[in-house]
């Protein structure tokens, strides 16, 4: 037993397995019970403190651990694994396209040349990337996404986008890129114990989830390193003018929530094909979400707002805060362009006398019943009238399920008013008349499921017996649109025989031999039915892709699609997150009356992949047999007109800025649709107004407000020199394979080689 401290190698270096993994010196010790406490000097000059057994003393005293200051050598092979393993997780300090490798994606010049020429080279990231659709943007994202990772540079990243997108984030993050997101919405909130925005690391989300009053503030508790907002021009706010008090801005809960995150965030990316509707206001606001600071405030500094705003946005292809190409300058690797021609072709059909008869009846419903209301009522009246307008122009199958549920609905609403005492009913009336929806959300926001149900339970009656009135109307209607829908299985479907009739084109015969394509769109699921009963009839492999489906099914709809089928049938809630560039054929049975809906549907087969000229062909019924106008068909022909007139000044840009220009000219097309089936009186007001619409006005606001010259071209010689050089630096797959291998031996983990042999 050692009797004092006299006896240990104070001063000498030794080992003490167990306490430390390097040699120490031992600085000084006292008795503890049986052993020692210790106190020694790491090699990196610190002191620690560590508890010895009476064995490990007796050892130190004998010599055992004592260790001369020459230590053994390493293995080299442990050597070789560590500093090889140091090696690979330092190469993106000299590979600068590391997230490149380790991704499974053929990045494009326009790609490289956003993230690594304009974003990560920024020590603070604010920045709008506003490219057309269908360039890859969230391809651009993940990229920055794993590079800063890469660099240790963020940590907590949160990603905002329109719900029907949150799938579509999570899985090509996690597919491209390894990066596992969480993604949270109503369900999986209430369903934890703990706050998940606290908790999670990396978070999609909703952005009309997260806006919330109840939901927002957890959100803004947290720290976000990166903050990615897509569709980010939903976040909208304008000038407030007022005559008695200063102007202010009204901010919509989008852009308070926006707001609030890019002030605290470290990083922060805003992506949108759209980054302006032609409203100079709303964009000067906008572009406030990258630097407050730096933009001013448009309803303070009126004219000079947008002078100081095109100044920092003249620096042309050298802006630090925006990048904006359009297709027609994206080019791959050998400077070919990335995206083929677009055509677009009109298929006008006619009515005939039973189906005009029932678009009168409907009509004339829509305005004695759901008449054009104000106050809290507007939206939801507005709403309900929209969808009987674009249900009615897409299938007899579609009108008559729809008046049919409405039927059913105010039934039922009249019979639980019926059985109330009179003092409660009026109250209950005005309840259900009370039902608000989003005022934020665009009719296309909402699913099918919940716009049915906005739509039937809408109602105007004041009183009982105007709903005992409108259900005995509903009763009649129902009846005619059930002998017209009838009628389709004779032959008889005007729209259904012009189908048959394209479909007998030159531009389809490539389906005859299984080589060709066809995506068919519609924006409702009784049509989606209607059209795949008489397509499989006519003898054609159909699937179908709409909003009901999980992520699952869909993909599964889409390679079966790829492999099996000739003719995909897809509502427009399918029209989110699917790639369809194997097909270059697409009919839209029914027009939107959102005109950038057009350009989002053709950009699910008119993107990077696609090798052929695509061709796409609108249905529409402008009048019937016998001349008698169809008032929105003819609006909505007009403008296809116009749309073609526009290619001398816009060329394919046509197809991409559609909304702009008509925002430019002061034409809302939703609101001219609606208005015109009020009073059809005023058709030739409204056709006149489409035809003086002036694509010009576009680019002269873009020149303005400094977006078109933040619009950017690659060259193609520095990126061809930089795309080398990388090539150089970069780890072989076969090298990391090999050194993944061996490391795993080292430790013991089996290894599989997979059954493709990758």
């Amino acid at each position: 037993m050692i009797a004092d401290v006299s006896a240990l190698p104070i001063g000498r270096q030794v080992v003490l397995p167990g306490h430390f993994d390097v040699p120490v010196v031992l600085e000084a010790a006292r008795p503890l019970g049986q052993g020692f406490e210790c106190r020694v000097r790491l090699p990196d000059g610190t002191l620690d403190e560590a508890v010895i057994s009476k064995d490990e003393a007796i050892g130190l005293a004998g010599g055992v651990a004592a260790v001369n200051d020459e230590l053994p050598p390493a293995d080299p092979d442990q050597l070789r694994l560590l500093v090889e393993s140091a090696r690979i997780r330092l190469a993106y300090a000299h590979d600068r396209q590391f997230a490149v490798s380790l991704s499974g994606i053929r990045t494009l010049p326009h790609q490289i040349e956003a993230v690594y020429m304009k974003m990560l080279p920024q020590p603070r990231l604010r920045f709008l990337l506003a490219d057309d659709p269908g360039a890859g943007k969230t391809i651009m994202a993940g990229l920055l996404i794993k590079e800063m990772k890469l660099r240790e540079a963020i940590e907590r990243v949160l990603i905002l986008c329109p719900a029907p997108l949150t799938i579509q984030w999570q899985d090509e993050m996690l597919r491209w890129f390894g990066e596992s997101f969480e993604l949270i919405d109503s369900a999986r909130d209430k369903q934890s114990l703990v706050n998940p925005w606290a908790k999670e690391t990396q978070i999609v989300a909703s952005l009309d989830y997260a806006k919330q009053d109840d939901v927002r503030e957890r959100v803004w508790q947290q720290r976000w390193d990166l903050l990615i907002i897509d569709e980010a021009h939903k976040c909208s706010a304008y000038t407030k003018r007022s005559s008695s008090r200063g102007d202010e801005a009204e901010k919509t809960k989008r852009y308070q929530l926006a707001e609030h995150l890019t002030a605290e965030a470290n990083h922060v990316v805003l992506l949108t094909a759209t980054p302006h509707h032609g409203d100079d206001d709303r964009f000067a606001h906008f572009v406030r979400l990258l630097d407050p600071d730096l933009f001013p405030e448009p309803h303070r500094l009126a004219d000079k707002a947008g002078e100081l705003r095109r100044e920092i946005l003249q620096l042309g292809p050298d802006c630090p805060w925006a990048l904006r190409r359009l297709k027609e300058d994206l080019k791959d690797l050998n400077g070919r362009r990335l995206f083929p021609d677009r055509h677009a072709h009109s298929i006008a059909f006619k009515l005939n006398r039973e189906e005009y008869e029932l678009y009168k009846a409907v009509t004339a419903y829509i305005n004695q019943f759901l008449p054009q209301a104000s106050g809290r009522r507007k939206a939801s009246v507005a709403l309900a009238r929209t969808v009987f307008q674009r249900r009615l122009a897409s299938s007899t199958s579609a009108i008559f399920e729809s008046m049919r549920r409405r039927l059913e609905k105010q039934k039922q609403i009249l019979e639980e008013l019926e059985n109330l005492p009179p003092a409660q009913r009026a109250r209950r009336l005005a309840q259900i008349q009370g039902r608000a929806i989003d005022a934020e959300q665009d009719e296309d926001d909402l699913d099918e499921v919940e716009r049915d149900q906005l739509v039937d339970e809408t109602t105007a009656a004041l009183e009982l017996d105007q709903l005992r009135t409108e259900v005995a109307a509903l009763v009649e209607l129902v009846a005619r649109a059930r002998r017209v829908r009838d009628q389709a299985d004779e032959g008889t479907d005007s729209k259904l025989s012009a189908l048959r009739a394209c479909l007998a084109r030159a531009e389809f015969k490539e389906l005859n031999d299984g080589r060709g394509k066809l995506l068919i769109f519609t924006e409702h699921r009784d049509t989606l039915n209607h059209l795949k009963h008489h397509l499989d009839r006519w003898g054609f492999t159909i699937c179908e892709i709409h909003g009901g489906m999980n992520p699952h099914e869909r993909k599964n709809a889409q390679d079966q699609f790829r492999s099996a089928c000739q003719v995909c049938v897809a509502t427009e809630a399918a029209g989110e997150g699917i790639n369809l560039q194997f097909c270059r054929l697409m009919i839209n049975y029914d027009l939107p009356w959102n005109p950038t809906r057009l350009e989002q549907r053709l950009g699910l087969i008119h993107r990077i992949g696609q090798e052929r000229d695509v061709h796409a062909f609108n249905f529409i019924a402008a009048e019937s047999d016998e001349g008698q106008p169809v008032i929105e068909g003819r609006i909505l022909e007009r403008l296809l007109e116009k749309l073609e007139q526009m290619r001398t000044v816009l060329a394919d840009r046509v197809f991409d800025v559609i909304g702009e220009v008509l925002s430019l000219n002061d034409v809302n097309l939703p609101e001219m649709l609606r208005e015109a089936a009020n009073d059809p009186r005023r058709l030739q007001e409204y056709l006149d107004r489409i035809e003086k619409v002036d694509p010009k006005l576009l680019l002269q606001y873009e020149q303005a407000t400094g977006i078109a010259l933040a619009r950017a071209n690659v060259d193609f010689s520095g990126f061809q020199r930089a795309n080398v050089e990388a090539e150089e630096r970069r780890l072989m797959p076969r090298y990391v394979e090999d050194q993944f291998i061996k490391a795993c031996a080292e430790i013991g983990l089996r290894v599989e080689a997979r059954a493709d042999g990758l």
